[in-house]
């Protein structure tokens, strides 16, 4: 038991926070040695002092349906010397589990108070999500004037709430298009940062830049990240043109369309000749892990209509 304890003070917690494996390594003792009443108090004596005992507690808490634990937990880590963001994000996900959207929101701004960033991000969607677009605005006006290296991971996260606010269009391209630049320029040389760089492009509907960087000859594709892009390329790589088209239209003021395989903007097609087809591309249908779900099914089968891509139409 004594040995069991002793591996997570060589944790390194800033590298804890950012290793999805090292996390889930973490959270696996954790749980080991907090299913035994002798680990837990181990447990306690030697951590009690540590925001990130706190967190790792009320993660469990949370997972076994124990709200209130976990808010007890978590209410005694900000006792702890310091401040730590991650205990008011914890929070408020918390209270929004609760339908105390006020509270929830409290926290978000504590925690954005504390560290802007990944925080202020947080808040953005938050707000997004409850209707608050006047305070949204204000908030993605921040986050935009964030350095690059700082949004580029969470792209994806803004473009999902990026059409409640059309005044940043211009500034949200801008950042996109130095990711997708950047994506395309880098060199991989560890698997694990390939299947990252593919899993982003992939958040962002790139499946164009997936496929190019998933080729990188220095580092080899995971098989799960390889299984996920081969599927996609599957169902729609046929379609890489409309693709390109939602891409399009998604980040210019003119919506474009496809007219016999070429691009042609909506204000020159010929008035009431042809029937205008609006799709949606849900994010989630290009990150799902599963090999064929009832929606992949049903996208696939309607990106494959023969009415919709009749070159005659």
């Amino acid at each position: 038991m004594i040995r069991e304890i002793s591996k997570f003070v060589f944790y390194p917690v800033r590298r804890l926070a950012k290793s999805p494996a090292l996390q889930r390594k973490a959270t696996s003792l954790f749980q080991k040695l907090a299913s035994a009443p002798r680990g837990k108090k181990l447990l306690h004596f030697s951590f009690k002092r540590f925001r990130w005992y706190y967190l790792m507690q009320a993660r469990i808490q949370r997972q076994q349906g124990d709200d209130r634990g976990a808010f007890h937990s978590l209410m005694m880590g900000q006792r702890c010397p310091g401040d730590d963001e991650q205990l008011h994000i914890k929070l408020s996900e918390l209270y929004r589990d609760n339908d105390d959207v006020l509270a929830a929101h409290h926290h978000l701004k504590f925690a954005d108070a504390l560290n802007p960033g990944y925080s202020t991000i947080r808040l953005l969607t938050f707000e997004s999500d409850h209707g608050m677009l006047a305070e949204g605005t204000a908030t993605m006006s921040r986050v935009l004037d964030l350095p690059s290296e700082q949004i580029e991971p969470y792209v994806a996260m803004i473009n999902r709430i990026a059409i409640f606010y059309p005044e940043h269009q211009k500034k949200l391209n801008t950042h996109r298009k130095k990711l997708k630049t950047k994506l395309q320029a880098s060199s991989y040389s560890k698997p694990t940062e390939l299947s990252q760089a593919t899993i982003t492009a992939l958040a962002c509907r790139w499946l164009s830049v997936a496929t190019y960087i998933s080729k990188d000859k220095t580092a080899k594709l995971p098989s799960s990240t390889q299984k996920l892009l081969s599927r996609l390329n599957e169902d729609l790589g046929s379609h890489q043109q409309l693709l390109e088209l939602a891409w399009q239209n998604e980040s210019s003021d003119e919506l474009a369309a496809i007219l016999k395989s070429k691009s042609i903007a909506i204000k020159d097609l010929p008035k009431n000749t042809h029937q205008i087809v609006e799709l949606f591309i849900p994010t989630p249908f290009l990150l799902f892990q599963e090999r064929k779900s009832q929606l992949t099914k049903r996208c696939a089968r309607f990106f494959a209509g023969d009415r919709l891509f009749d070159p005659s139409r």
